[in-house]
């Protein structure tokens, strides 16, 4: 018997490496599943509450208040060690150090006390005016 033409054979060469990839592939999924690296967020988020915790009391509805809310859950004691930036944010609008200098201290003179909420808020405020609210993550939310 003659062996079939080499065009045939390579058709059927080809066709078999196309099965074997194709079952490597989806194998390799069940076999050797892929393990992603990430942080779980029981590690991401610390809130740090007063004892005994005394909510401050606003008027939800605002724009600064809706960040509030998505930022930090109203927690003015909120940390966050590892934001999306690799950076730490902190308080209840949770800003950054850089930001928070920048603005707040140098721009608009306020004392450098970032887990103060009132001065947060304030802060917030003038940079919402000012053009600023790109920075908040949760701007979409509120909006």
């Amino acid at each position: 018997m003659k062996p079939p033409p080499y065009h045939i054979r390579f058709i059927i060469y080809l066709i078999l490496l196309v099965l074997i990839l194709v079952l490597y592939w989806f194998l390799s999924g069940y076999l050797f599943p892929k393990r992603e690296s990430y942080i779980p967020i029981n590690q991401c988020y610390i809130y740090q509450s007063r004892i005994p915790y005394h909510p401050i009391v606003r008027t939800y509805g605002s724009l600064i208040n809706c960040l509030v809310m998505n930022e930090s859950g109203g927690n003015p004691e909120a940390i966050n060690p590892c934001d999306i930036d690799g950076r730490p944010k902190f308080g209840i609008l949770q800003f950054g150090r850089r930001t928070w200098k920048e603005w707040c201290v140098d721009e608009y003179n306020f004392k450098d006390d970032i887990m103060d909420e009132d001065l947060q808020m304030d802060c917030c405020e003038k940079m919402i005016r000012d053009g600023q609210l790109w920075r908040w993550g949760t701007k979409n939310l509120c909006l």
